[in-house]
């Protein structure tokens, strides 16, 4: 971020610290000030604040009038289980996971979407000298794990063993005239990567990708709407995007296709972060200050109410589970939440950023041989074979194979998990199967172009997942 620069040359350090000597009284007067106010600029900076500066690194902020510094490097080596990581490899290819930093510790989180449970902490442990605040890490375009970085101005790679592969965006490394104080990321339904930009050159933008990691241009234009620091660019499938703005203190919208502002889907005052929808169409909202809490709409932005158990404070996550209840992340840690305002478990006890649910679909299968010959012989193990075609405009075929009589379900998801159409649930015979998806929705609906995902599941547990692209 902007703030960043003054890091990068002793001479900017001197200047800035020589700028605070002649400030002590603007400084000294704040001292007894609300820290909720500290915690309030350390989420919009990405970086720690103090009214006093408790070392050099520690530099005064014109903007905010507090000491800034950087996010300190993780304090103690974490140890990663080897068991805990087979666990969540495991559900990984089957139901899914849940993601969530700890940008204190510089680690990726990984937990049950069914239960909301903790099942690796250490999944994924962030390289520690190229990361400051991590916020959001998501299923990259290109079989990879991809992480913003909210002080280091970068969205980093993964691979699924955790390896570090290096920046991903911007290509070529940090540049804040594209790239600064970044928080939310998602993907496009061409697979390209949008990332929210609050400061710098492009501030209030939201910056567009290729495969490559290349600034192919702002999707939505700076300021657009009046979005003020973006925290979160959000899809609504077959609607629009939403953005939310912790200076506009609004959830804006915009165009599903082209990024035009549509108008203002509702106000949150005043720091709105994650977004989710539902399978309802109802959206929630991570309040971070103001009125705290996980906020909840209607599909047309009209206010449902706002869950806020006494105890929690400074809400960041939003996800529900299966039972109706929520998952949130706050500044403290992971809780599950009712609709009554009752803390029902508390799963981790932490920083923690956004919830994001992600499965592994780095099987891409291609079109299978023309002459489509399947063997007689019953197959041996469980099998998605081939989508053909792919990508396909409208109708599609899945070719799988199961090794003896099951009851399975062929499901169709977004990138985001939601279930989009059930093709097939009941029992099948052991053979080689295909079944068509004619690229609609459960209610009949054209889905968009974009990539989605065929999960094969079977009674036991066990499962397939390939993806597809939807090509309109």
């Amino acid at each position: 971020m902007s703030f960043g620069n003054v890091f990068k040359t002793a001479a900017a350090l001197f200047a800035v610290l020589t700028a605070a000597v002649t400030l002590p009284s603007v400084v000294s007067a704040q001292v007894q000030a609300d820290p909720g106010e500290l915690e309030l600029i350390s989420e919009l900076t990405g970086y720690r604040a103090s009214y006093v500066q408790q070392g050099p690194e520690w530099v005064f902020d014109e903007t905010y009038r507090v000491y800034l510094a950087e996010p300190l490097p993780r304090a103690t080596t974490l140890t990663p289980d080897p068991l805990a990581r087979q666990q969540a490899i495991s559900r990984l290819r089957t139901v899914g996971l849940l993601f969530i930093p700890d940008s204190t510790n510089k680690r990726i989180m990984t937990f049950d979407p069914i239960t909301g449970d903790l099942i690796d902490p250490n999944f994924i442990l962030l390289d520690n000298d190229a990361t400051g605040t991590v916020v959001n890490a998501i299923m990259g375009p290109t079989d990879n794990i991809l992480v913003s970085d909210q002080t280091r101005d970068v969205v980093h790679q993964y691979d699924l063993d955790g390896n570090y592969l290096g920046i991903f965006a911007p290509a070529g490394g940090a540049n804040t005239a594209i790239l600064d104080n970044i928080r939310g990321i998602a993907l496009k339904q061409n697979g390209h990567l949008l990332v929210t930009v609050a400061a710098g050159g492009n501030q209030n933008a939201i910056a567009e990708f290729d495969f490559d990691g290349n600034w192919v241009g702002n999707f939505i234009a700076a300021g657009s709407g009046g979005l003020n620091s973006p925290f979160e660019v959000y899809l609504r499938e077959d609607t629009d995007w939403l953005v939310g703005g912790s200076s506009s203190s609004m959830v804006h919208r915009y165009h599903l296709d082209t990024g035009d502002y549509l108008g203002n889907f509702a106000p949150v005052a005043t720091f709105p972060q994650q977004i989710l929808e539902l399978p309802t169409t109802n959206v929630l909202v991570a309040n971070f200050s103001s009125t705290q809490g996980v906020h909840e709409f209607l599909a047309d932005g009209s206010l449902v109410g706002v869950y806020r158990p006494a105890a929690l404070s400074s809400f960041r996550g939003v996800w529900e589970l299966p039972n109706g209840n929520i998952l949130t992340s706050t500044s403290g840690g992971v809780y599950e939440i009712d609709r009554s305002n009752n803390l029902i478990a508390t799963k981790y006890t932490g920083q923690s950023r956004y919830i994001e649910y992600v499965v592994d679909w780095t099987v891409s299968i291609e079109n299978p041989d023309e002459s489509d010959e399947r063997p007689a012989e019953v197959p041996t193990a469980l099998a998605i074979n081939a989508v053909a075609p792919n990508p396909f405009n409208p109708r599609t075929t899945v070719f799988f194979d199961l090794p003896q009589a099951k009851e399975v379900t062929l499901a169709i998801h977004d990138l985001r998990g939601r279930l989009v159409a059930t093709l097939w649930q009941g029992a099948l015979a052991g053979g080689h199967h295909r079944i068509d998806w004619d690229g609609l929705d459960a209610q009949g609906h054209a889905m968009p172009s974009g990539i989605y995902l065929a999960r094969l599941t079977t009674a036991g547990g066990e499962g397939r997942t390939v993806k597809m692209t939807l090509a309109r």
